[in-house]
């Protein structure tokens, strides 16, 4: 009981003391709490905006037996998995980084660096315009080269996120940007690029197969000529 009444001593003892050594020291708590709020606040507001646009592509039944090699070869593997890894390649950010530098939004973009970004009037003024001052935009005609093409790839798959929800034929692609509309331009052309690998690989697949079933047809002409012949013989 003792020792039962000495903890719960200490306990009140150290609850009380905590409370007098707060309020002995208010004004520091204080002072330290509205810094860090004023911080928070201070970068939340200077921080550029970022949006974020999503598209949905539906994969039909059509386009999953579509492949006859895949049949053939009985594979058994995940068809929108394999879509999902092909909209995060490289190779599609590739294709869509071309698409862009030829299409008429190739000056305004923020992701090729050919657009000067325009700060909320609280960013100008919390800043006084610092942050925004210097921006040495790109000129596609004189300064692109490889490694700046690489340096477009890599941002475009940092800003691409590409999800599927379970039990569905939905694939959902959002990439973010510091403008909407580009938000918006850089879905639609992921899902153009996308649409148009798949027709061509659609293309020469039924390119394959036609080849596939002349071949067949050939053969058994020749087969039902030669079965022909014999019948011919046999009954001769």
């Amino acid at each position: 009981d003792k020792s039962d009444n000495l903890v719960a001593t200490n306990k009140e003892y150290s609850i009380s003391e905590l409370y007098f050594s707060l309020k002995k020291h208010s004004k520091i708590v204080f002072l330290i709490t509205s810094i860090v709020l004023f911080l928070c606040i201070y970068f939340t507001l200077i921080t550029k905006p970022v949006y974020k646009s999503t598209g949905i592509i539906m994969v039909s039944e059509d386009q999953k037996s579509m492949s006859m090699l895949d049949f053939n070869m009985g594979a058994n593997r995940n068809y929108i998995e394999n879509e999902i890894q092909i909209l995060k390649s490289r190779t599609t950010a590739e294709l869509v980084v071309e698409e862009l530098i030829n299409s008429k939004y190739k000056n305004e973009l923020y992701l090729l660096g050919t657009k000067k970004y325009e700060p909320v009037y609280y960013r100008k003024y919390l800043t006084f315009g610092l942050l925004d001052r210097y921006q040495d935009l790109i000129n596609l005609k004189t300064d692109l080269n490889s490694k700046l093409l690489d340096k477009y790839v890599q941002r475009l798959l940092s800003s691409i996120s590409v999800s599927n929800k379970r039990n569905t034929d939905a694939i959902n692609i959002s990439v973010t940007s510091n403008s909407p509309e580009e938000s918006a331009i850089l879905v639609n052309t992921i899902i153009d690029v996308y649409k148009k690998r798949d027709l061509e690989w659609a293309t020469g697949e039924m390119n394959h197969l036609k080849i596939f079933l002349i071949e067949q047809l050939e053969n058994k002409e020749i087969e039902l000529n030669d079965i022909e012949q014999r019948l011919k013989i046999f009954q001769e």
